[in-house]
């Protein structure tokens, strides 16, 4: 008994080594993708037009811009429509709030898209900003030309 149970005790120490050594064997030589640095995937320009447009002067509006059609462009719409509101809203900037009026009328909301055309109109009369002002009137012509369309249906 005592020389089956010596021989099973070192059967059993020789079979561990020889079992971890199969193992690392049949283990899959194919390793995973080293994951990207956190700077290598952030977008540098979003970083700085996030920074940025958080300060009210009328210079960044193309900051705020660039912000909100970056995370429209992504599908993060609730976040693109919070920037849209700093700029146009908050800040009430002309130019964003024109861009937030393209935004409504692409997305076919085109009360939202007249009030904002609206706003922008009168913050450029009453900047007296003539060639922005031509730039508006083009677009509430031709929301009012579709709007007309939609009636003849």
């Amino acid at each position: 008994m005592r020389t089956v149970n010596t021989w099973f005790a070192a059967a059993v120490i020789c079979a561990i080594p020889v079992l971890m050594l199969l193992q690392q064997h049949l283990m899959p030589r194919s390793s995973p993708e080293k994951p990207l640095h956190l700077l290598r995937k952030m977008d540098h320009k979003l970083v700085l037009a996030t920074e940025d447009g958080r300060v009210f002067n009328r210079a960044n509006a193309k900051h705020i811009a660039y912000a909100a059609a970056v995370y429209a462009a992504q599908g993060k719409h609730d976040i693109a429509q919070k920037w849209f509101l700093l700029g146009a809203a908050e800040f009430r900037y002309p130019s964003v709030m024109l861009f937030y009026g393209d935004y409504h009328f692409y997305h076919k909301r085109y009360q939202a898209a007249r009030h904002w055309y609206d706003l922008a109109k009168y913050h450029a009369q009453r900047d007296r900003q003539g060639q922005f002002l031509r730039f508006i009137n083009e677009r509430t012509d031709a929301l009012d030309s579709l709007e007309k369309q939609k009636v003849k249906k």
